[in-house]
């Protein structure tokens, strides 16, 4: 049987950690790593906070049954920036539009999801795809700006 002394041993080690390093290096410079066409940034230019979930059931517009888990709070003047695994090339080659439904932050404090969903207390609802997307440069606000009347929203923008 061989024997391995203590500096084998380290040197194989040592040389087994540059290898997966390196290797590893290797493979995350080959990523494809998300750029524009994976995020858009939400801006809340209110002075309250606000909530959002983002639908994917267009054009059904009803709120979900039940209280989305992914629920994001944003405080007033304050951004966020959701990001996706594929591009928006093909995500939308799969769903029409994105229905971004937000919330006064109070009102699911105050009121349960069955009231909420049952009498549509949505501040806003944007139905969002790509094309609307583009024109946005990837930003949508609330209030919705004048850049944003362009896009179906709920209620109709300036209402």
């Amino acid at each position: 049987m061989e024997r391995h002394n203590l500096s084998t041993l380290l040197t194989n080690k040592t040389t087994m950690k540059i290898v997966l390093c390196v290797l590893s290096i290797f493979l995350l410079k080959n990523c494809k790593f998300p750029d524009e066409g994976y995020f858009f940034t939400i801006t809340n230019n209110a002075n309250h906070s606000i909530s959002y979930y983002i639908g994917e059931l267009y054009p059904d517009t009803l709120i979900t049954q039940d209280k989305p888990h992914l629920l994001y709070t944003l405080h007033p003047r304050s951004s966020y920036k959701p990001s996706y695994w594929d591009t928006w090339e093909e995500h939308f080659s799969k769903i029409e539009k994105l229905s971004i439904f937000i919330f006064h932050t109070d009102t699911l404090d105050k009121y349960t999801w069955d009231e909420i969903r049952d009498k549509y207390m949505v501040l806003k609802r944007y139905d969002v795809n790509f094309e609307d997307f583009k024109s946005v440069h990837w930003q949508v606000e609330y209030p919705p700006t004048e850049i944003m009347k362009g896009i179906e929203q709920y209620p109709p923008y300036g209402q």
